[in-house]
């Protein structure tokens, strides 16, 4: 029940269509959550063609992990982990760095390279709503971390292999020594 409130702007209108009521109020907290048709078609144009997107992704996503795979262990890079037992989504590819100041000299490297590197996790608890509805009761040492050592490459569909290089030599480029 409280999702359909959630999904109807915070009103009651499901239990209107429903004829569970004679009318419809707002009663809750909600938003707008309706996909407008055109998006509705690009997203359906691209579930068409799931298959090739994905494996796009996986391509880009490879190429990173392999080419990069020594770099970043000889400058104390992390690449992603995957569990053996899981799948690989290839939603993004990001690098943690040593420490802060590697990781932004690293997107700074990679800006002046024509690489558009970025870093946008947030730790949550520190963020304006976990800072207002949540619960840590101590520091979340890992999440901070992470927070300010985490890059992400840039990954989408159909990435060319020129691309590709660019961000590799970018990164082939720096080195911490």
């Amino acid at each position: 029940d409280r999702a359909y409130l959630l999904r109807d702007k915070g009103t009651n209108r499901q239990k209107f269509l429903d004829g569970q009521t004679d009318k419809y109020s707002w009663v809750d907290l909600g938003g707008s959550y309706s996909q407008s048709e055109i998006l509705s078609s690009i997203l359906f144009g691209h579930l068409s063609e799931f298959e090739t997107i994905q494996r796009n992704r996986l391509s880009t996503w490879h190429k990173y992990a392999d080419t990069l795979r020594e770099w970043s262990h000889n400058n104390n890079f992390s690449q992603p982990f995957l569990p053996t037992h899981n799948s690989n989504i290839a939603h993004m590819f990001y690098l943690v760095a040593p420490n802060k100041t590697l990781r932004d000299s690293l997107i700074h490297h990679l800006k002046e390279s024509g690489v558009d590197a970025r870093f946008h996790y947030q730790a949550l608890h520190k963020s304006k709503a976990g800072l207002k509805y949540g619960r840590a009761n101590s520091s979340c040492v890992v999440s901070e971390r992470i927070s300010e050592t985490l890059l992400r490459l840039p990954l989408w569909n159909g990435m060319g292999d020129t691309d590709i290089e660019r961000v590799v030599d970018g990164c082939l480029s720096f080195s911490v020594r």
